[in-house]
């Protein structure tokens, strides 16, 4: 790489500040996707407690979004 031309050592560069770009953007994503999962998680948790402590059927829920 340093017997490349200056204009050839800015474009690797610029290719490596974008690959490095996309994969700090996959995975802010994915760390939003697991967050987001596991808050919902949690929630149909605490729903099905609330239901079974009320002495509802839960088998309905099952299905939740």
């Amino acid at each position: 790489m340093i017997q490349r031309t200056p204009e050839q050592r800015s474009q690797y560069e610029l290719r490596l500040k974008a690959q490095r770009d996309d994969q700090a953007r996959l995975q802010h994503a994915r760390a939003e996707g697991e967050a987001k999962g596991r808050a919902e998680g949690e929630l149909a948790g605490q729903i099905k407690l609330l239901c079974q402590l009320l002495g509802k059927e839960t088998s309905s829920l099952d299905g939740m979004s």
